[in-house]
């Protein structure tokens, strides 16, 4: 468990590397499959050589048990301040896909 501060709030949550690694070892390498369906930055900007995005993701887990698939899907947003235009987007990308892994977003049902 990994904890951060944002807004004043400490926020406690599971790394994405750390998930893949245990649905690795749970389900199997060729058992689940994660996909980012959509991504979309939604802010940037630059001011005195800083950098920073925001982006938006909805991502698919799909694991599969012999017949059973089962499906769900989650969403999370990511940001990143930094000195290179290209580091903020991509931090802020991966950041965005990985909420929904790192339990700091509620999957949704179904």
């Amino acid at each position: 468990m990994r904890t951060r501060q944002a807004n004043d709030t400490t926020l406690t949550y599971v790394e994405g590397w750390h998930v893949i690694a245990e649905a690795n070892r749970i389900f199997g390498y060729d058992a689940w499959d994660r996909r980012t369906l959509s991504t979309e930055c939604v802010w940037s900007s630059s001011l005195r050589q800083r950098h920073a995005a925001a982006y938006i993701a909805r991502v698919q887990i799909v694991v599969r048990a012999g017949d059973i698939v089962i499906t769900r899907e989650g969403c999370g947003s990511g940001n990143a301040k930094v000195s290179s235009p290209g580091e903020a987007h991509e931090l802020a990308l991966k950041g965005a896909e990985t909420v929904p892994l790192s339990g700091r977003s509620p999957p949704s049902e179904g």
